[in-house]
């Protein structure tokens, strides 16, 4: 609580002037959302009443479509992680009926994406960057692609939802070179900067068929 107190002090006022919208990502509950939002009145408090990974599944759903086409109907997904975007993006891919390769340290979000409604195979944490897929989805901790696993990717595309999926920036040449397209991650998990730009100043006008459109 104090090291939120204090980060909260130290981007309103000499950082911001202003004011602080800030969302949930890893490790951060909504508990201590509200903590900062109770503490310092400058933080705003709008992203409590709304989770902002749906929308940004729907925004990597999007951005998926865009590089495969707009049917993934038997398109592979591999989708390495399952949290709040990485399950939300697993839901909606299914819905659209791809074929989904999952992997999570977690056992019982494995099994909570086994429920979906689509063909859904689990793959072990150190094999997920090998296994032959149209789009590796890298939902988790990064860096993921190093340079001494580059040459074991079998995908068309690289959706980089995780941030600082590559190890450096020189790999997105690499990949190029492979034929592989890499999707960096502040183009393909935008949609949650696009909900927060419609909460903050449209009165939450935009809907999730807009976020994938965009």
């Amino acid at each position: 609580r104090e090291a939120l107190h204090g980060l909260s002090e130290a981007l309103v006022g000499p950082v911001l002037r202003s004011r602080v919208v800030t969302g949930l990502d890893v490790n951060m509950t909504l508990d201590d959302l509200k903590d900062m939002v109770d503490y310092n009145p400058a933080v705003d408090r709008c992203l409590i009443r709304y989770n902002l990974a749906q929308s940004t599944a729907h925004g990597c759903l999007g951005g998926i479509r865009a590089l495969v086409g707009s049917e993934l109907r038997n398109k592979t997904l591999v989708i390495q992680g399952l949290g709040n975007v990485g399950m939300g993006l697993a839901r909606l891919a299914s819905e659209c009926g791809a074929r989904l390769i999952v992997s999570d340290i977690d056992p019982a979000k494995l099994e909570q994406a086994k429920s979906l409604p689509t063909t859904v195979e689990v793959v072990e944490p150190d094999a997920v960057v090998a296994t032959a897929c149209d789009v590796f989805v890298p939902c988790a901790y990064g860096p993921v692609i190093t340079r001494d696993n580059l040459d074991s990717l079998q995908c068309r595309y690289v959706a980089s939802v995780a941030n600082n999926v590559l190890e450096s920036p020189d790999l997105e040449k690499s990949l190029a070179q492979r034929g592989i397209d890499y999707v960096p991650d502040f183009v393909i998990n935008s949609g949650g900067a696009l909900r927060v730009d419609s909460l903050v100043f449209h009165e939450n006008q935009i809907t999730d068929t807009q976020i994938e459109q965009k």
